[in-house]
């Protein structure tokens, strides 16, 4: 496959801000002096100069977040503690499982692989957790949720 090389050169511009103090928040949109803005999410002024705020890639999405557990459950196959990182939705739990670099989340809302412990539909409002006996437990779904390994497979 080619490509053409006949490719011309994009016209830049360039702009100067004399004199520009940042963005005004405090004032209302018809207070604010000439050279401050109402609306600037990007620009920040630190130290009297005007610098670009850095950019953020965003991994993972949600519905509206009901809370975030950061918690330790002892792993007896590695012989330590291991970090876990649960978010809890309106719609059911995610959590951390660290894939290369960055945080990624795995839907656990159905991932029940206890057969008595199956329910059907989580009413998730205001939830809390508590860790007991190298589990987590979550209340206020409607139901309590276990959260931990038991002795014939995995979480």
């Amino acid at each position: 496959m080619r490509l053409s090389t006949n490719v011309g050169v994009k016209e830049t511009k360039l702009f100067q801000l004399r004199d520009f103090l940042g963005i005004d928040t405090y004032n209302s949109l018809y207070e604010v002096s000439p050279n401050r803005s109402t609306f600037m999410r990007n620009f920040i002024r630190k130290d009297g100069v005007n610098h670009k705020r850095n950019g953020w890639k965003c991994d993972t999405m949600f519905s509206q977040i009901e809370g975030i557990f950061s918690f330790r459950l002892y792993d007896e196959q590695e012989g330590k503690d291991v970090d876990k990182l649960i978010v809890c939705t309106t719609t059911g739990f995610f959590e951390d499982v660290g894939e290369g670099e960055g945080i990624y989340f795995s839907d656990i809302t159905n991932s029940c692989s206890y057969e008595p412990a199956t329910i059907g539909e989580l009413t998730i409002k205001t939830p809390e957790m508590f860790v007991y006996n190298n589990k987590a437990y979550f209340v206020g779904c409607g139901e309590y949720l276990v959260y931990g390994k038991y002795e014939n497979n995995g979480y």
